[in-house]
């Protein structure tokens, strides 16, 4: 009698509903939307911005692009884009990956971490921290305690917001 089909106490449910789906940035930041202060125009312009994200989280747009495609003021797109840059992961609504660095940087007291991002992250991106230490005059320990700095960044804010899209695609052995 123990290979008889019975009925278990409780229906079981898929594997997968007991993952929970990710939030996309979009998500995230209408979240963090709907808890910040904000006039309707600048609400209105966050709304277009957070819809024009891409998945790492960087606009796709121009402030300007954006205010004259949805008949915004330029003004209200520009705030809307500060208090997006004040969200978290911080990094989101950079328009590329210095501007999304520097985001990063602000009010963590690295200031040396912050003039390498603006104005020698290409250099930074090639290794070439002598040359960097000394145009601004500064000792090439000190450069090397910002890069590393730098790298526990993340160039990527909206990663853990966006699917993944492989999550379930392998099975486990």
């Amino acid at each position: 009698s123990l290979g008889r089909n019975r009925e278990p106490d409780e229906p079981r449910a898929p594997p997968y509903d007991s993952i929970p789906s990710p939030r996309t940035p979009q998500q995230r930041g209408r979240e963090q939307l709907q808890a910040a202060e904000a006039t309707p125009a600048v609400r209105e312009a966050m709304q277009v911005l957070v819809g024009s994200l891409d998945a790492r989280g960087f606009l796709v747009s121009s402030p300007e692009e954006l205010a004259l495609t949805f008949s915004l003021r330029l003004d209200d797109v520009e705030a809307a884009r500060h208090l997006l840059g004040t969200f978290e992961p911080r990094g989101l609504g950079a328009r590329d990956l210095r501007e999304c660095l520097l985001l990063q940087l602000q009010g963590r007291g690295q200031p040396l971490a912050e003039r390498i991002v603006r104005d020698h992250l290409d250099l930074l991106a090639r290794n070439k921290r002598p040359e960097i230490a000394r145009t601004l005059g500064t000792s090439l320990a000190d450069v090397n305690e910002a890069a590393a700095f730098i790298g526990t960044l993340d160039p990527n804010p909206a990663r853990d917001l966006a699917p993944d899209d492989t999550r379930n695609a392998t099975p486990h052995a």
